[in-house]
């Protein structure tokens, strides 16, 4: 685990490079090493055909838990600091009326999207998760190694995914909102309520992870626009993050009657 963590070091401090020659165990055993006191370095020989049977064994290793550890919700940073955006706005938004709660979930997603944009941007490991994602989309081949990649982020995602929806569904709680019914149907029993908020979730995400690489590749305010969205008609600003999620909320939610 050690040296796995060396690795994950390597790779968000330099990224995954084309050919992948830097994550190797020559280079993590070097990584570990320096934070290790001198009399208790560990040796090449140690490692070398007895905990990875080829260099690809390790890197495999090493990549399947970035994509485990830097998309899972339960490991990374962004969904409790969204958490916290939106609980310090609730002593600032109108609950006691339909309009004042449909404009409640307006200004929530509208701070909680520059909340996601930026705690995402601050975390390096992110934007290697990016990386790592498309090479293993572009992979031509469905080995065994391709498979462990697979599943450890299916099982991020899938965690990231529920326990999203648990925030999700707290927030149509709280603004006495539902699942639309002419979409989803009767949502009157916690599994149908689940099952749709699961489904607003994914979509959510999907749309979210697209946003998230298009801002690495474009330039910072290119998804900003300033709308007349305030109380009484004067301009905030939105990114387009914001915009997407008002629209899917917007289309698959309504008030609970």
């Amino acid at each position: 685990m050690e040296l796995i963590q060396a690795g994950l070091r390597i790779l968000e401090r330099d990224g995954p490079r084309l050919s992948g020659d830097q994550l190797t165990l020559a280079a993590a055993i070097g990584e570990l090493n320096e934070s290790r006191g001198v009399g208790n370095h560990v040796s090449p020989g140690s490692v070398y055909d007895r905990l990875w049977a080829t260099p690809d064994d390790y890197r495999v290793d090493v990549q399947s838990a970035a994509l485990y550890e830097w998309f899972s919700s339960t490991t990374t940073p962004q969904q409790e600091k969204i958490s916290a955006e939106v609980l310090g706005l609730l002593d600032q938004l109108d609950l006691e009326t339909v309009e004042g709660r449909q404009m409640a979930l307006r200004e929530i997603i509208r701070r909680a999207s520059f909340t996601s944009v930026e705690a995402t941007n601050s975390y390096r490991p992110a934007q290697v998760r990016v990386a790592i994602l498309a090479a293993l989309a572009a992979s031509t081949t469905d080995d065994e190694t391709t498979q462990q990649m697979k599943k450890a982020a299916q099982t991020a995602h899938a965690e990231t995914i529920a326990s999203y929806a648990e925030l999700y569904g707290g927030v149509l709680d709280l603004l006495q909102m539902r699942p639309k019914e002419s979409i989803f149907g009767p949502t009157n029993t916690v599994e149908s309520r689940r099952a749709a908020i699961e489904v607003f979730t994914r979509i959510i995400i999907t749309y979210n992870d697209g946003m998230d690489i298009r801002d690495q590749v474009e330039a910072e305010g290119t998804h900003i626009e300033a709308l007349p969205t305030g109380d009484d008609g004067e301009p905030r600003d939105w990114h387009h993050l914001g915009l997407g999620v008002w629209a899917i909320a917007s289309a698959l939610s309504e008030p609970d009657t």
